[in-house]
């Protein structure tokens, strides 16, 4: 049986920042920081959800100019919208403003429009922000994150989170479910948030 350990940490690491994961997994789960996963305060138009995505990805320290960041993704907005349906939308860039891969998630109070195929405006968002060059982790990322949101019934449960600690642990036990997919059998060692860095998933 193969094996793999997710070890979460708080704050500037990512949730993954130690050892070798499980290929496929290791890119998104390296990229998200429990810090830049949030709710937000209202906001009225696209450019002000980015601003507030590209300050959430400022918090994992990987981020070197936050406006650059700003200016790629509404660059990159501009060219093609982003949403993807369901009330979701992947804002994503590649850009000289970041350090390395980072992922931020945010659930808006009230929806904004991102040019979802069905019409409907988006009120969760993940963030996908790579160095320039960067073209195969960032594709990864958005395979993964697609991969992600076609698990029955996971977009309900990602809306049914009732705070950012909810939301984070919706993101992995997503997780858990595509190892387990992936022919991995995995533990849990505790039900306490991954906000407070001890709850760990062990595959054995």
């Amino acid at each position: 049986m193969r094996t793999a350990y997710v070890h979460p940490e708080e704050g500037q690491r990512s949730l993954w920042s130690q050892g070798k994961f499980l290929e496929g997994h290791s890119d998104f789960l390296q990229a998200l920081f429990p810090a830049c996963v949030d709710f937000s305060r209202k906001c009225g138009k696209k450019q002000e959800v980015l601003e507030q995505l590209s300050f959430l990805a400022q918090r994992s320290g990987v981020i070197e100019d936050r406006g650059k960041l700003l200016e790629d993704l509404l660059e990159r907005e501009a060219a093609q919208a982003t949403g993807v349906g369901e009330g979701i939308a992947i804002p994503h860039a590649h850009s000289p403003a970041v350090g390395s891969p980072c992922v931020a998630v945010l659930r808006l109070k009230e929806p904004v429009s991102f040019g979802g195929w069905d019409g409907i405006p988006a009120q969760l968002l993940f963030l996908i922000a790579t160095p320039e060059g960067c073209f195969a982790q960032h594709i990864r990322l958005l395979s993964h994150i697609a991969k992600l949101l076609m698990l029955p019934g996971y977009i309900s449960r990602l809306f049914s989170a009732d705070s950012p600690e909810e939301l984070l642990d919706c993101l992995l036990a997503g997780e858990k479910t595509l190892l387990l997919s992936s022919g991995f059998s995995v533990k849990e060692q505790t039900k306490c948030s991954f906000f407070q860095g001890d709850k760990k998933i062990q595959a054995t």
